[in-house]
């Protein structure tokens, strides 16, 4: 690099407006700005919700439908009257934090 040149002369135009001393503000890359956990969760949750991805459900519909399903077809088996909501909102609670402890390990 020649003397007296600007480093940030080769940057692209407006790119270096963005550095400054101030820390970033923490955002994930691939999370959705504004989600339930930004917006809801209070400041002491928000670190421990991004990590277990909770702003990001998929995975625990993909966990939890299988669940669901054959929490069903048990019920059509044995000929339940109703379904036992007590197994579905145990299923749920599962599917939530073991897709979180996947996502953190």
């Amino acid at each position: 690099m020649p003397c007296g040149s600007d480093p940030g002369r080769d940057l692209i135009p407006g790119k270096l407006a963005h550095m400054s001393l101030s820390p970033p503000a923490p955002l994930v890359p691939d999370a959705a700005r504004n989600n339930w956990v930004d917006r809801y969760a209070p400041l002491t949750l928000q670190p421990y919700l991004r990590l277990a991805r909770a702003d990001r459900p998929i995975g625990t519909w993909l966990l939890l439908f299988p669940c669901w399903w054959s929490q069903v077809l048990a019920e059509i088996h044995t000929h339940a009257a109703t379904l036992n909501l007590g197994y579905l909102a145990l299923f749920a609670i599962g599917a939530f934090v073991m897709r979180g402890a996947g996502c953190a390990y």
